[in-house]
């Protein structure tokens, strides 16, 4: 009968924890994904920015891991000059848990996933329906709906809040009872789908959500007067506390590391038309003390432009 291996004898025979990163790195720069610019994700597939990617497991992602991962490219709408890389959340978990396992290390994230429920794990699913027919009474120059721009032009996060779908959106509590009837989390795309069948379309949403902000412009010099413009630079609202402290704790570079562009051609500024506009609160900055210039912004997002933001 064969001696058992002692436990010295086995010692030697398993791989060092340096031998072990040295293979793995091999696999990974084998594996690199050749970038393919025209790459979409599936519709209804979670995906999170490459800040967000890289921020995952622990130890955390590199770039030449995260490189293994097919990534959909799409233009900022905080920074049209630049792309923003999208990665599948199932295949970036995935990638942690081959990468953990060929380094020895435990399979389990920051924390386990059953046990959560926010934004980006939802304990309760949320209603998925992102089919889109455009209302008859619809603009004439609404675009195909495959045109339409779905992502968030101000919060991007998957699923929101009712508080947050609400005020984005310019909806009513009675208009989403369908989605929250079956979960607090609200899919962003299906919300926005959800605001055009209401609202009579692209043109008119967005007419609606222009409209919201010029009356709130108006507001909030209402109040810089009556104030004595003690209520300065205070948004016109709020998120909910939840997406407040989400957007607290996101890098200041959100996007990530992303491609450069050209400027904008004015032929370009057609995606601005084409993007389902949301109402973020606003707020006004005095340039100095002595003269009326102002600039005004949404809130935790960017600076608003007058000939793409208060035009449908």
């Amino acid at each position: 009968m064969p001696r058992q291996p002692t436990k010295r004898q086995v010692e030697k025979i398993r791989p060092t924890k340096k031998e072990l990163k040295k293979e793995w790195e091999k696999r990974v720069q084998a594996s690199q994904w050749r970038v393919d610019p025209t790459f979409r994700h599936p519709s209804g597939v979670q995906t999170i920015t490459q800040t967000d990617a890289l921020h995952r497991g622990t130890p955390r992602l590199n770039r030449t891991e995260l490189g293994t991962l097919q990534y959909e490219q799409r233009r900022s709408q905080k920074d049209v000059h630049r792309r923003i890389h999208l990665y599948n959340l199932q295949a970036v978990l995935a990638l942690l848990d081959r990468r953990n396992e060929a380094l020895g290390l435990p399979l389990e994230l920051d924390e386990p996933t059953t046990t959560r429920d926010d934004h980006l794990h939802p304990k309760d699913p949320p209603l998925i329906d992102h089919d889109y027919i455009p209302p008859l009474d619809a603009h004439q120059d609404d675009p195909a709906p495959k045109d339409i721009i779905w992502e968030g032009e101000h919060i991007d996060e998957p699923n929101l809040l009712l508080e947050d779908a609400l005020l984005l959106y310019c909806l009513e509590k009675r208009d989403v009872q369908r989605l929250t009837a079956q979960s607090k989390w609200l899919d962003l795309k299906t919300v926005a789908v959800l605001a055009l069948r209401l609202h009579g379309g692209l043109r008119k949403h967005n007419e609606i959500i222009v409209e919201r902000r010029q009356s709130t412009r108006e507001f909030i010099e209402e109040e810089l007067h009556r104030t004595k413009f003690k209520s300065e630079r205070q948004p016109s609202g709020r998120y909910s506390k939840y997406l407040e402290d989400v957007l607290k704790r996101r890098p200041i570079d959100v996007a990530g590391p992303s491609t450069t562009m050209e400027p904008v051609a004015d032929e370009d500024k057609s995606i601005w038309r084409r993007q389902v506009k949301q109402f973020a609160p606003l707020r006004r900055t005095s340039e100095d003390e002595w003269s009326n210039d102002c600039s005004w912004s949404h809130y935790r997002s960017r600076e608003l432009i007058e000939e793409r933001d208060l035009v449908p």
